[in-house]
């Protein structure tokens, strides 16, 4: 049996009971087991197929999938009137993670931010959401949505895998 081990990180996200499925990037087996015992663990696993391949594994318990993008937005900072353009890199159902764009406006942690920007899809879908920002590291800003819909019917069509 051949040994293939790479040093690429799988990413695989759990259910709200805590399993993971973990499909073999070299021969599609997949395997499910509970995977709480990583919940606290900020560190990858190495799982290994009974085909040979030994991989790392990533396990995400996110309560929404988070969709990596790269496309233009729009912002304004609700308590300093500043507006600029960003860059969003990821979004899932309960928040947005973006570059600021706009030399000068400092954007900080909880502020409150309206966001606008055309998603990528066929109807170029807009959206436009009021957002808490969680985390501002120079320009990389973290924010979730305020009032998200669970069942956001543009955001949730847009981000099914």
């Amino acid at each position: 049996m051949k040994i293939i081990e790479t040093n690429a990180f799988h990413t695989f996200y759990a259910n709200a009971n805590d399993t993971v499925k973990i499909t073999c990037p070299e021969c599609n087996t997949s395997k499910s087991f509970n995977a709480n015992e990583y919940k606290t663990s900020n560190r990858g696993i190495k799982a290994r197929c009974a085909c040979g391949n030994v991989f790392r594994c990533i396990i995400e318990f996110r309560k929404f999938y988070r969709k990596t993008v790269d496309f233009a937005g729009e912002y304004r900072n609700e308590k300093t009137g500043d507006a600029g353009r960003m860059a969003v890199e990821s979004i899932s159902l309960s928040g947005i993670d973006f570059v600021n764009l706009t030399s000068g406006n400092l954007i900080m942690q909880n502020d409150t931010l309206e966001v606008s920007f055309y998603l990528d899809d066929n109807n170029k879908t807009f959206i436009q959401r009021k957002a808490k920002v969680t985390a501002s590291d120079k320009n990389t800003i973290n924010a979730i949505f305020i009032n998200f819909q669970l069942y956001d019917k543009d955001l949730g069509f847009y981000l099914m895998p």
